[in-house]
């Protein structure tokens, strides 16, 4: 199943044992890591999918309004005397066009937060030094 292997003759009883712990164990820990990181991609993806729902039905409904139009004038609906077709889209930042991972965007406030926080900590340092200047 795994592979034939003749290690009738290769090596003593002992040794055998602990070559097929080895490999099993090896091979146990090789599918572990592989279904951990088919789970991480998933996750990933779905959260992304998720995160952009209302973009993404939003998009939908216009493209269906659009393809049923030709519908709407033939039944002589009060929508017929409209001629255009408004599509809103989300402003998007430069920085957020490409979906970063959750991961990415914690990174990034967590290294926001250092900033504040060693800014502030000068800050404080300073009044802490003014006032003993002043006693």
């Amino acid at each position: 199943m795994l592979g034939l292997i003749d290690d009738s003759e290769l090596l003593e009883q002992p040794a055998k044992i602990l070559m097929w712990i080895l490999f099993l164990s090896a091979t146990f820990f090789s599918q572990v890591i592989m279904f951990n990181t088919l789970i991480a991609i998933l996750g990933d993806t779905f959260s992304r999918i998720m995160e952009k729902r209302v973009h993404y039905a939003m998009k939908a409904k216009t493209e269906m309004y659009a393809d049923y139009m030709y519908w709407v004038k033939m039944r002589g609906l009060r929508f017929t005397e409209f001629k255009y077709i408004y599509v809103v889209r989300p402003i998007e930042d430069e920085e957020e066009q490409e979906w970063e991972g959750i991961v990415t965007v914690m990174r990034r406030r967590i290294e926001n937060l250092r900033v504040q926080l060693t800014k502030d900590i000068s800050k404080n340092q300073d009044m802490i030094k003014n006032s003993k200047n002043e006693i």
